[in-house]
């Protein structure tokens, strides 16, 4: 119990005095500038800026972030007894979940082309369809789940029973949501490896579902390649 309360002693007087030390640093801190012009702080933000880690963080963070838009067409406002401005258009934050945003890339390419369609005054002729090749849990890393939230058709391949339930349990929320038949999901439980005739394999699971790294594994006169 003494040690206890030494220990908390000495931490007290330690935070203390480092409170004490910040509080005189920033005695003459006016504002944000001054704060920058300090020369431990402006050795930090060089530090940071020329490692790249603010840029990465950047990426990581802020251009994963979303909004979607659902909803009529007008303001809201009521003014003129519309439907569309009793009904107004409600937008939700959201995060790309993909391993490094591709489906923010993919549905950015695919907005590009949708763009030059309508300016040609032409059908689009096809409905977008992301498949998913290793799937895992449909949500973790996951390069259609966003793209599913999106509107867009999907066929998850997964060859872990297991992580495949998991996969349709999150996404099959988000298909067809007006159920009119314009939206299609597909969970296939199979895998792709590089043989030329049918063969059964046998499904190695990699010990961290991050890292998804099961591989599949063939067996030749009772030995394992």
């Amino acid at each position: 119990a003494a040690w206890l309360v030494w220990s908390v002693a000495n931490g007290a007087l330690w935070l203390g005095s480092r409170l004490s030390a910040a509080s005189h640093y920033l005695d003459d801190v006016d504002d944000w500038t001054d704060l920058a012009e300090r020369p431990l702080v402006r050795s930090a933000i060089h530090d940071l800026v020329s490692s790249g880690a603010l840029a990465s963080v950047t990426r990581e963070t802020l251009s994963r972030v979303h909004l979607t838009t659902m909803g009529g067409d007008g303001d809201g406002d009521g003014g003129n007894g519309d439907r569309a401005d009793r009904f107004p258009k409600v937008q939700t934050l959201g995060i790309d979940v993909s391993h490094s945003g591709e489906a923010t890339f993919l549905y950015g390419r695919f907005q590009k082309t949708l763009a030059h369609v309508k300016s040609a005054k032409k059908e689009l002729g096809f409905a977008p369809l992301v498949v998913d090749v290793g799937a895992n849990d449909g949500f973790l890393s996951s390069n259609s789940y966003n793209l599913v939230r999106w509107g867009w058709s999907s066929v998850l391949i997964e060859p872990n029973p297991e992580m495949l339930k998991l996969a349709e349990a999150a996404q099959n929320e988000f298909v067809d949501p007006g159920r009119d038949g314009s939206q299609t999901a597909c969970y296939v439980n199979a895998a792709m490896a590089g043989v030329k005739a049918k063969e059964t394999l046998r499904l190695k699971l990699g010990e961290d579902v991050v890292s998804m790294e099961s591989s599949l594994e063939r067996r030749s006169d009772g030995k394992k390649k």
